[in-house]
């Protein structure tokens, strides 16, 4: 079974999300940051009731 979080850039701090257009030389009013998720994390776990 896996889960997994969503990490959007409304979930990062004002210096983390300033960072992340610095480093790709964009703006907000470029990006669909808000719908889409800047970052995808996925584990796997073992089922509790196999």
């Amino acid at each position: 079974m896996a889960k997994t979080v969503e990490i959007y850039s409304d979930d990062l701090t004002p210096e983390a999300q300033e960072r992340l257009l610095r480093t790709f030389e964009t703006d907000q009013d470029q990006e669909n940051w808000e719908s889409v998720p800047s970052a995808v994390i996925e584990r796997e776990f073992d089922d509790p009731y196999p």
